[in-house]
């Protein structure tokens, strides 16, 4: 019985360790990219669980914002689906009745931004809510 408790503590420190350290990669790159006030504003918009897609032509600055907006949401969960860096082939997931984080290089000629989608255009510090 001790043994599993403590097996469940160890567990749970390095699920503690593992975002720490993402929060301490990803948040400052985010922060050079997205103002306080934007970011805050993805955030609230996480939270009531909108789709949020970022979008940039750095595949680092989408994995660090996507993984970044995880980790900060704390001790919540994000019970969603995460994809750091969607690849052009899957663009259909933009469609998807689900709410997401995904981050995508560039958006398709013909998208039409969706009703609870929230675009996130970080190469520009610019955030565009649900129609």
């Amino acid at each position: 019985r001790k043994r599993k408790k403590r097996k469940m503590k160890k567990t749970q420190l390095l699920k503690d360790e593992a975002t720490a350290l993402v929060r301490d990669w990803a948040l400052p790159h985010v922060c050079r990219r997205l103002t306080l006030a934007n970011f805050l504003l993805v955030l609230g918009c996480a939270l009531v669980e909108l789709q949020i897609v970022f979008v940039s032509r750095d595949l680092r600055t989408l994995s660090a914002c996507a993984l970044g907006l995880v980790a900060t949401l704390r001790p919540l969960r994000w019970a969603g689906p995460l994809i750091s860096a969607l690849p052009s082939k899957l663009f259909e997931y933009l469609d998807s009745p689900v709410p997401l984080i995904l981050g995508v290089a560039s958006l398709p000629a013909d998208f039409v931004q969706g009703a609870d989608m929230v675009l996130v255009i970080v190469d520009e510090d610019r955030v565009r809510l649900p129609p």
